[in-house]
């Protein structure tokens, strides 16, 4: 268990790092706003990266996430605990994200970035289902009537 542990940790400190990771964007975001040119290509052109990289960024922080549910089958109160602040974390990324979509919208309106903005829009959207399966299956699943008598069953099939 104690390597779970770790690993939730870890996991908790990247989605935490990612979350304060905002101004890259808002740095390009007023200029662009500004002048949304060729004059500016620079500038489209770095934000255009930001929002792939946190975009592939995310997709890792999702894919670990997905693979809690697997690894963490029978979770301590300590692991309850972390899974709990990283969903806490994971939503606060969620919105942050949210954030930046919705104020680079007026660029997006103007047709710059737009397939980055898209994608971006699409993994955040994906990371906020992941969230929701996780407190799912580790908060909300386990307390409806049955759920754990199925389980067991299940797992005795094996």
């Amino acid at each position: 268990m104690k390597t779970q542990n770790a690993d939730l940790k870890e996991l908790r400190e990247e989605v935490s790092t990612e979350t304060s990771k905002n101004t890259d964007f808002e740095n390009a975001f007023q200029a662009l706003l500004d002048n949304p040119s060729d004059e500016n290509l620079d500038l489209i052109n770095l934000s255009r990266a930001n929002f792939v990289r946190s975009a592939d960024k995310m997709k890792d922080i999702i894919s670990k996430l997905q693979a809690i549910t697997w690894k963490l089958t029978d979770p301590t109160a300590d692991d309850l605990k972390s899974v709990s602040e990283i969903i806490f974390i994971g939503r606060q990324l969620y919105q942050s994200s949210a954030s930046i979509i919705e104020s680079y919208q007026p660029l997006w309106h103007k047709g710059v970035i737009i397939a980055e903005i898209n994608e971006f829009r699409d993994t955040n959207d994906h990371l906020c289902e992941v969230l929701d399966d996780i407190e799912s299956v580790y908060f909300k699943l386990p307390h409806l009537p049955g759920f754990n008598d199925i389980t067991h069953k299940l797992q005795s099939l094996q």
